[in-house]
């Protein structure tokens, strides 16, 4: 990916916001066939996207789903996405997959017939989740999002009204054109009985409590769970490309990632992830958009906390923490540099004179077993950093959990074995595609 070829030349003193590797979570292609490998080994938790086909790779299995579902009299409703389409373009519905063209790469889903409406409107969530760590993970998700609307009240699905997409697309960037709704604003404090093209999400919740009597609260936990699992499909493979791009990167946060994921719902209050962009709209056209994403955006920066760097002492630090240059230091003890520099790389000077004085020449495993500690010391001040500037955003941290209590620990149980099943599919997929590489 041409994003991760920019990052190999990320210095040590350098921040940047784009993760290696995330391009098996954000593309459509990629993060269909990233789930589906996982909801083989684990069929009962990842059951929360809809069944998902690459074309023309899975044309054959997409063959026999569709003729199960007419042996059955059922209608195989189906939504075709380009691979590499954004904001809604190109997408469009059909019940009869002879007519998809199979010369072009296409993402096949089967469409949620049963969506969970709003003043009879079809809508889907944008949830907002920062990745501040690749190694080890860390995700946070914002607690206020956007719900965006289809602009014509919502039927059930036929051939007649397929191509009605005002009314099966939630996508924004479609619906404003909608002539019906273009004299209709979104004004956030509006009471009228009709659906505007966006709600937030605390507006949608207390509609779904008042009207509905659902317990949000539940939901909300739900929905911050898919997303915790989504990352744990994919985190192998991120966090092999990170290892590969900085090898001598000791606190695994020099990448953060703001990403989208867009959530739908459906009658029996069951979450689906969509989609997960990875360059979330961040304009801001409408009353919620100025004051949701210039929120976002600032707590980002906040959490994140860019901390002025001096380059020629960070880069000289990790030459010295990381190879010979260590024994050396023995002989001839540096004092530490007087000029500013980030917290965890100052106070790692005087560590680094104290361990190496005891027996880094003598014998390797000491070296080994000091690298390990070295990292798990400079993960634990980046991460107490980290956590004392939560407060002052509007994000909650959703992994690693905090173990306050039985329900906690019991969940972040069900998180670390999904991780190790994660891990041992993708050990088999690199297996698989190093014999693939043989021949």
């Amino acid at each position: 990916e041409q994003t991760d070829a920019v990052l190999m030349g990320l210095q040590p003193n350098q921040k940047v916001n784009k993760c290696p590797g995330l391009c098996e979570l954000v593309r459509k292609k990629r993060l269909g066939v990233n789930l589906t490998r996982l909801s083989k080994v684990l069929p009962d938790i990842y059951s929360f996207f809809p069944k998902t086909w690459v074309l023309p790779r899975d044309w054959t299995d997409l063959s026999k789903e569709a003729n199960e579902l007419k042996r059955r009299n059922q209608m195989p409703t189906l939504i075709v996405k380009p691979v590499s389409g954004a904001r809604g373009q190109g997408i469009w519905m059909t019940s009869d997959i002879n007519k998809i063209d199979l010369t072009q790469s296409l993402v096949v889903q089967t469409y949620l017939n049963n969506p969970y409406l709003v003043l009879g409107h079809k809508f889907d969530m944008r949830v907002y989740a920062l990745v501040t760590s690749n190694h080890p993970l860390r995700i946070h998700v914002y607690k206020e999002g956007i719900a965006r609307f289809a602009t014509e009240k919502y039927v059930s699905v036929d051939e007649s009204n397929m191509d009605t997409l005002y009314m099966h697309l939630t996508n924004y960037s479609i619906n404003k054109k909608n002539q019906k709704q273009s004299r209709k604003n979104n004004n956030e404090t509006s009471d009228e009985k009709m659906c505007p093209g966006k709600w937030s999400l605390t507006r949608l919740f207390k509609h779904m409590r008042e009207e509905d009597g659902i317990d949000t609260n539940v939901l909300w936990e739900r929905i911050k769970d898919l997303i915790t699992l989504t990352f744990i499909a994919v985190h192998p493979k991120i966090k092999s490309r990170y290892k590969k791009f900085y090898p001598l990167d000791f606190t695994g946060g020099l990448c953060f990632e703001l990403v989208g994921f867009d959530i739908m719902l459906d009658s029996d209050m069951n979450a689906y992830v969509l989609e997960v962009n990875r360059n979330p709209s961040l304009n801001m056209d409408t009353p919620i958009d100025i004051n949701l994403k210039g929120d976002v955006t600032a707590d980002t920066l906040r959490l994140v906390n860019p901390y002025p760097v001096d380059a020629k002492t960070t880069r000289n630090f990790i030459k010295l923490a990381n190879t010979k240059h260590l024994q050396e230091d023995v002989k001839r003890p540096k004092k530490p540099p007087s000029q500013p520099m980030h917290p965890h790389t100052y106070s790692s000077w005087t560590r680094v004179r104290e361990i190496a004085r005891q027996a880094f020449s003598r014998n390797p495993k000491v070296y080994k077993h000091w690298l390990k500690k070295r990292e798990t010391e400079a993960h634990k001040i980046r991460e107490n950093a980290e956590d004392s500037l939560l407060p002052y955003t509007n994000f909650e941290r959703i992994f690693p959990l905090d173990m306050k209590d039985e329900k906690s620990n019991e969940k972040m149980r069900k998180f670390e074995m999904c991780m190790e099943k994660a891990r041992s599919v993708w050990k088999s997929v690199d297996k698989m595609g190093k014999r693939a590489g043989a021949f």
